[in-house]
């Protein structure tokens, strides 16, 4: 006879939330703006939540380049106009990198005009 105690906890009888049975999310929300002009490029690059990830990144990892960089010339009192053009060059840079990246994963193409590749024999 097995002795080992009964899980008396009782059972959760909602359905279990997977992609079957949840209700439709609002997809004009949660679905990336696209591009295919430049006047798209522009009004996806400027959208806030974009600008706000991508100056972020700018922020972040411009700060750490210019600490491992510019901080000791200028804490030093060496600084000239290259180093000050160099301090900000180190923080557009990452933020024309994550641009890069946005719009790269954001540019819709026309996939109705491409021709299938040639048969190969």
């Amino acid at each position: 006879m097995n002795t080992a105690p009964m899980n008396t906890a009782p059972m959760n009888t909602a359905p279990m939330n997977t992609a079957m049975n949840t209700a439709p999310m609002n997809t004009a929300m949660n679905t990336a703006p696209t591009w295919s002009t430049f006047r798209e490029l522009v009004s996806v690059a400027i959208t806030p939540r974009h600008l706000k990830r991508t100056l972020s990144v700018a922020v972040v990892v411009g700060t750490a380049f210019f600490t491992m960089n510019q901080l000791g010339i200028i804490l030093d009192g060496h600084a000239t106009a290259m180093v000050w053009l160099k301090a900000v060059l180190t923080y557009l840079t990452p933020l024309v990198v994550s641009n890069f990246g946005l719009l790269s994963a954001t540019r819709r193409t026309l996939a109705a005009h491409t021709t299938p590749p040639p048969a190969v024999r």
